[in-house]
């Protein structure tokens, strides 16, 4: 060991024993470093080093401070990695560990910002996995929220302040996914609660609340909307529920209950015969071919069909089964 100027040269390895620092420093003063080391520009090596040869020690770094950050990397880095773990001989450990937040509350485990306004085609968070082996337990992301009670707990959340066409969460499935799920939502406990809701479509417009479409040319048998009750013992469960608060027509009597085909099933809120006072004047979604349900002022549970759309509206009602 010797000592060159102001700075501290060991040149050759050296033990300590058992419980004993190799090097301790004391800073004395707020502004004071324990060690500083200051690359060559042609750096190719680590700058600093810490090799475990026996597989059974750790690097550590103890903090105490419970307001200033712990550990703090500034770097310029425009293309290269800022941080890179390798961990290439993993298998059943973990690559980072957050463990024993038990005292959080509104803090957070990690924060990823981009404060600036610049971002294009980058992304914050990607995970990808090439793995063919994946079995039904494995996952490239779970939350798993283990507490049984919580207070109008949201469990997971994805927010945007866009305001133009913007699509806020997409799920994109790969073009050989043949018999897989794009979405799979499983509530098996669930009694009174809803498992899927949409909310809060207030400011609608011409806007769409569910859009399903497909342009396949295939011939074969299917459905785009499958709804079943496969319970014999449900009896007064409901497939299908349509609720329609709007009412039109004169005296704003009726309410349109679906369109199929370009034909409306209206329904009589009261039993009026929509003849003379529902069509393309009150609304014009009526068209030849319209049938009207409730229809009982003239005849008790019949329906009656739109013979002509024109102004008030012709109707006739069908008075034999």
């Amino acid at each position: 060991m010797a000592e060159i100027g102001d700075e501290l040269y060991l040149g050759k390895t050296l033990e300590w024993d058992e419980g004993s620092a190799a090097i301790y420093l004391q800073l004395q003063d707020a502004s004071a470093q324990a060690l500083r080391v200051r690359e060559d520009a042609a750096q190719s090596a680590y700058s600093l080093e810490i090799e475990n040869s026996t597989g059974t020690t750790r690097f550590g770094v103890l903090g105490i401070a419970t307001t200033t950050d712990m550990i703090e990397v500034s770097s310029i880095v425009t293309t290269a990695n800022v941080l890179d773990l390798g961990a290439a001989s993993l298998t059943t450990g973990k690559v980072i560990d957050i463990s024993d937040l038990a005292a959080i509350t509104t803090g957070k485990a990690i924060h990823v910002d981009a404060t600036g306004v610049t971002q294009t085609d980058g992304i914050l968070v990607h995970i990808d996995s090439a793995s063919t082996a994946l079995t039904s337990t494995g996952r490239l992301l779970l939350v798993d929220h283990t507490g049984n009670a919580g207070v109008s707990t949201i469990i997971a959340e994805v927010k945007s302040a866009a305001a133009d066409e913007t699509v806020v969460l997409q799920v994109t499935a790969s073009a050989a996914l043949a018999a897989g799920v794009a979405v799979n939502v499983s509530a098996v406990a669930m009694t009174t609660g809803t498992a899927l809701a949409i909310t809060n479509l207030d400011a609608l417009t011409t806007g769409t609340g569910v859009n399903i479409t497909s342009n396949s040319s295939d011939v074969s048998a299917r459905s785009l909307l499958y709804i079943k009750n496969d319970n014999t013992a449900a009896v007064l469960a409901t497939p299908l529920t349509i609720v329609n608060d709007a009412v039109v027509g004169t005296g704003s009597k009726f309410k349109c209950a679906g369109t199929f085909c370009g034909k409306s099933i209206w329904v009589s809120t009261d039993g009026t015969s929509p003849h003379g006072a529902l069509g393309a004047s009150q609304d014009a979604r009526v068209a030849i071919g319209d049938i009207c349900l409730g229809v009982t002022a003239s005849a008790a549970g019949k329906i009656a069909y739109c013979v002509d759309s024109a102004t008030n509206g012709t109707w006739q009602v069908i008075t034999s089964a």
